[in-house]
């Protein structure tokens, strides 16, 4: 998993416009944006909200890996989307994680990053 570690690199940083449009477009998909959006668009917002968090390593070499493993996850991820409660547990997630990295406890980051990704969308999925 490329995101934990690059969180946990001495140099890693979000700037803070980057984390306060993440949360408002996190915030937004919790707050009810998610009962409207196509699981397409559940997918891309994921997508998005990962790439920006491993951007702040300012490694082009981890962001490409990440682009790769995404296109190659849609294929397989479609289902998963479909579970919004699933859905909005990660985007709760997502919303914690921008906590504590606005705080800069990277090494705690890279933690909730790990874990949260090692969750599956629908229980029973693995």
């Amino acid at each position: 998993m490329i995101e934990p570690a690059a969180i946990a690199q001495p140099g890693f940083a979000l700037p803070q416009e980057v984390i306060t449009r993440l949360r408002e477009r996190q915030q937004r998909v919790f707050d009810g944006e998610i009962e409207k959006m196509t699981i397409g668009e559940i997918f891309h917002s994921g997508c998005e909200f990962h790439e920006e968090i491993i951007r702040g390593a300012g490694n082009p070499f981890f962001l490409e890996a990440l682009k790769r493993v995404n296109s190659i996850r849609r294929l397989f991820a479609y289902r998963s989307f479909a579970d919004r409660d699933g859905m909005r547990r990660h985007v709760r997630e997502h919303l914690r994680l921008l906590d504590v990295l606005e705080a800069r406890r990277y090494a705690e980051a890279a933690d909730l990053m790990a874990k949260h990704l090692q969750r599956p969308l629908v229980a029973g999925l693995s």
